[in-house]
């Protein structure tokens, strides 16, 4: 039996696997991207507001 050579379907669900990482890592990134846009808007509102 030689180790190069993988069959097909063995693969298969792997390949759907990392496609849907990829997928949640996407949007988790967007998540956590407009989190911070929103916090340091926010942090800039407040610091404005005390006259800092």
């Amino acid at each position: 039996m030689r180790r190069t050579k993988r069959p097909r379907e063995s693969e298969f669900p792997f390949n759907l696997l990392e496609k849907l990482i990829r997928t949640l890592l996407g949007v988790l990134e967007r998540w956590v991207d407009h989190k911070v846009d929103t916090v340091l808007r926010w942090a800039a509102r407040h610091r404005r507001a005390r006259g800092e």
